[in-house]
C-alpha cells in the first residue's frame, strides 16, 4: 500500500498511464496519411486499407473485453505487460508484410494487445485514487493522451518519407519503451490479485455490469449506449478521414495532419473545460451540453453535403466541432459511469470500451460500404448517431452526490 500511496503522490503516474492510453490513438492515427500509399503499393482499393482501421477497432474492443475482467482477477500489471508484448511483436510483423490480408489479420491481433494494455489504465487510476477523484484524474490522463492524435498524423507523414513500414517500426519501439518502464518502475495497483486465471467468471462479470442498477434503473447500461452513439461520430470520421480529405477533396499528405490536428486541438480545449467544470457542475449536465453542440455540428455537415455546397472550407469547421465536442462528452460520461462501481472497475471499464470500439468499427464498415462518391451517407450516419446520444442523455436523470455501489 505504501507503493500505491507513492504512486498517488507522484506527478509521473498520470503521465505514465497517459503514455499507455496513447498507444491506441498512435496505432490508429499515425498511419492515416499512409493509407493511399499502402493501397497503391499493394494494388488494392483505399476502402480495403481503410477497413484495417475498423478491424483494429474490433480487436481493440476484444482486447478490452477480456483484459478488463482478467485484470480484476490476476492484477493490472500482468495483463498490461502481456498486451504490450503482443503489440510490439505484431507491429514488427506488420512492417514486414506485403499483402493486405496479412495486415488486416495482424492489425486485429495488434489491437487485441493494445486493448489489453490500455484497458488497465482507467481501472488502475480507480485503484490508486479512489472513486471520488478517479473521474477527474482520468480526465487528466485523457488530456495527456489527446496530444498524440495532434502529432501522430504529422509523425506518420514524416515517417512516410522513409516508407510506410517505418510507422509500424516506430510503434513497436514506442510500446517497447513503455513496457520497459512498466516492468521496472510501476507496481501492481490491484489490492488483492489472484494467482490463477479463471475464464468462467468473465461473461458473468460483464453481465453484472450490464444489469447493475442505480436507484432501480439500468443507468450504467444507458451510459454505455449513449457513449457508443456519441463516440460513433468520432469513429465514423476517424475511419473515413483519409477518404474524406485525401481522396474526396485531394488534400496532400502534408496538409492532412494539419486538418486532422484541428479536431484534436478543439477536443483538448473541450477536455480542459471538462476537467475544470466537473468540480463545480454536475458531469451529466456538461455532457448534455457537449452532445447538443455535437448534434448541431453533425446537422450542419449533413445539410451542407445534401445541398451540394460542401466545399472543404465549409465542412472543416463543422467536422472540428462534431469531433472535438467529444472532449466535453467522454470525460464526463466516464466520471459518471465509473462512479457506479466500487468493485469490478476493470470489468466496467472493459465493457464500456468494448461496446464503444465494436460499435465504432461497425459504423466505420457501414459508412465505407455505403460510400457512393458522396459524403451524404457518411454524414447521415454521424447525424443519426448524435441524435440517439442526445435522446439517451435526456432519458438519463441528473444525479447528485456519490453514486458508487
Amino acid at each position: 500500500m505504501n507503493k500505491i500511496k507513492l504512486l498517488s503522490e507522484s506527478k509521473n503516474t498520470l503521465l505514465f498511464f497517459g503514455a499507455i492510453v496513447a498507444i491506441g490513438p498512435l496505432a490508429m492515427d499515425a498511419y492515416l496519411p499512409a493509407i493511399p500509399s499502402i493501397a497503391k503499393e499493394m494494388n488494392t482499393s483505399i476502402i480495403s486499407v481503410n477497413n484495417t482501421l475498423s478491424y483494429f477497432l474490433v480487436g481493440y474492443g476484444i482486447g478490452q473485453f477480456f483484459g478488463g475482467p482478467l485484470s480484476d482477477q490476476i492484477g493490472r500489471k500482468k495483463i498490461g505487460a502481456f498486451g504490450l508484448i503482443i503489440f510490439v511483436i505484431t507491429s514488427f510483423l506488420i512492417a514486414s508484410s506485403n499483402q493486405i490480408l496479412n495486415i488486416q489479420i495482424l492489425r486485429v491481433i495488434q489491437a487485441i494487445g493494445g486493448g489489453f494494455s490500455t484497458v488497465i489504465c482507467l481501472a488502475s487510476v480507480r485503484d490508486i485514487y479512489g472513486p471520488v477523484d478517479a473521474g477527474r484524474k482520468y480526465a487528466v490522463v485523457s488530456m495527456i493522451m489527446l496530444i498524440c492524435p495532434v502529432i501522430a498524423p504529422s509523425l506518420g507523414s514524416f515517417l512516410l518519407k522513409i516508407n510506410w513500414q517505418a510507422i509500424f517500426i516506430f510503434l513497436a519501439i514506442y510500446a517497447g519503451s513503455v513496457l520497459f518502464f512498466y516492468l521496472n518502475f510501476i507496481p501492481e495497483t490491484h489490492s488483492n490479485p489472484q494467482p490463477k486465471i479463471n475464464l468462467n467468471p468473465i461473461l458473468k462479470q460483464h453481465f453484472q455490469v450490464i444489469k447493475h442498477r442505480v436507484n432501480g434503473r439500468l443507468l450504467p447500461l444507458l451510459y454505455i449506449f449513449m457513449v457508443m452513439s456519441a463516440v460513433g461520430v468520432l469513429m465514423c470520421f476517424l475511419t473515413n478521414s483519409s477518404l474524406i480529405y485525401m481522396e474526396f477533396y485531394s488534400v496532400s499528405a502534408s496538409t492532412f495532419p494539419v486538418l486532422f490536428a484541428f479536431n484534436v486541438i478543439f477536443m483538448i480545449f473541450c477536455t480542459t473545460i471538462s476537467i475544470k467544470k466537473m468540480k463545480i457542475i454536475n458531469p451529466h449536465k456538461l455532457l448534455r451540453i457537449g452532445l447538443i453542440i455535437q448534434g448541431f455540428a453533425c446537422l450542419g455537415l449533413f445539410l451542407l453535403e445534401w445541398s451540394e455546397i460542401a466545399k472543404l472550407e465549409y465542412i472543416v469547421p463543422f467536422i472540428i466541432i462534431a469531433v472535438g465536442s467529444i472532449g466535453l462528452i467522454t470525460p464526463c460520461a466516464s466520471a459518471m459511469f465509473i462512479s457506479f462501481f466500487s468493485k469490478n472497475a476493470g470489468s466496467a471499464s472493459a465493457m464500456m470500451s468494448f461496446s464503444v470500439f465494436t460499435s465504432g468499427s461497425i459504423l466505420g464498415l457501414i459508412s465505407g460500404a455505403v460510400f457512393n462518391n458522396s459524403l451524404t451517407p457518411l454524414f447521415g450516419i454521424m447525424l443519426s448517431a448524435s441524435i440517439v446520444a442526445n435522446i439517451l442523455a435526456h432519458v438519463i436523470p441528473v444525479l447528485d452526490g456519490k453514486y458508487q455501489m
